[in-house]
């Protein structure tokens, strides 16, 4: 079983640039457009668990192997407090814009083959593929 890293000030600080638990809704709470880099800033620190995937979606591990790949992607998602028993960083969305770099037909072939089993899905302009 993964075991987690608990300092949650550090993690919050990561994510949100400030330790608010007043922000928690429900125990969670909502991050957009998250670097590859934070990401794999919080894997490595052990807030994100590399097996952990959002419904049908890839492993944490396996979107940031390919976000790394490729370059340019973002991450939505949400933490859960550490006052939760399952306390955790999750990422529901990777997604880059054209306006963030140029894609090509061989990315939008790999995302496709990659995401697109995702709950919404558009490779049209951007590339998106969220999970529920």
């Amino acid at each position: 079983m993964f075991e987690f890293n608990k300092d949650v000030k550090t993690r919050d600080v990561i994510i949100f640039g400030e330790y608010a638990p007043e922000k928690y809704m429900g125990g969670t709470r909502q991050f957009e457009n998250m670097s590859y880099e934070k990401a794999k800033v919080l894997l490595e620190l052990g807030y994100i668990d590399p097996d952990d995937a959002q419904n049908n979606s890839p492993t944490a591990e396996d979107m940031l192997k390919y976000a790394e790949e490729w370059g340019g992607y973002t991450f939505d998602g949400y933490v859960v407090s550490i006052d939760r028993c399952d306390y955790r960083v999750t990422l529901t969305t990777i997604s880059k814009t054209a306006f963030s770099a140029i894609i090509d037909e061989d990315e939008v072939k790999a995302f496709t083959k990659m995401f697109r089993n995702a709950d919404e899905f558009d490779v049209d302009g951007s590339l998106y593929a969220w999970y529920d």
